[in-house]
């Protein structure tokens, strides 16, 4: 009866430490995807610092610059889902500027580089 006990005994005790192995992988685990989620979490709240680029002047929104720049944008942003841009209106509804939202640099100065030149264009038109 003795040894049947310390068999037993044994056997819960190896029981005991799988168990408590399979617990400690298993924090490992989530400790691993919580660090992982706190990342991807970080990246979207960074990525949510909106760019402004300012407008020279109040610009008509119907300018042909403003309307390529629409399409422009608009082509941008279905290449790169993450990508957002809004224009800015005052209360007469002419553009006054542009926000963006863009994580990778490159992108960031396309969005900038034909934004710029699309203000500076329909500046330069006497408006109607």
């Amino acid at each position: 009866m003795d040894s049947n006990a310390n068999c037993d005994k044994t056997v819960l005790q190896e029981e005991f430490l799988k168990t408590v192995s399979d617990l400690l992988w298993l924090l490992d685990q989530a400790k691993d995807l919580a660090a992982k989620a706190r990342k991807e979490l970080n990246a979207i709240v960074q990525a949510e610092d909106w760019t402004l680029i300012q407008a020279p002047k109040p610009l008509d929104a119907e300018d042909r610059a403003l309307l390529w720049l629409k399409r422009k944008l608009s082509e941008i942003m279905q290449k790169h889902p993450t990508v957002k841009a809004e224009f800015v209106y005052n209360q007469m509804g002419n553009i006054v500027g542009l926000k963006y939202i863009a994580s990778d640099r490159e992108i960031r100065e396309d969005v900038e580089r034909v934004t710029n030149w699309a203000f500076r264009v329909a500046a330069e038109r006497t408006r109607k």
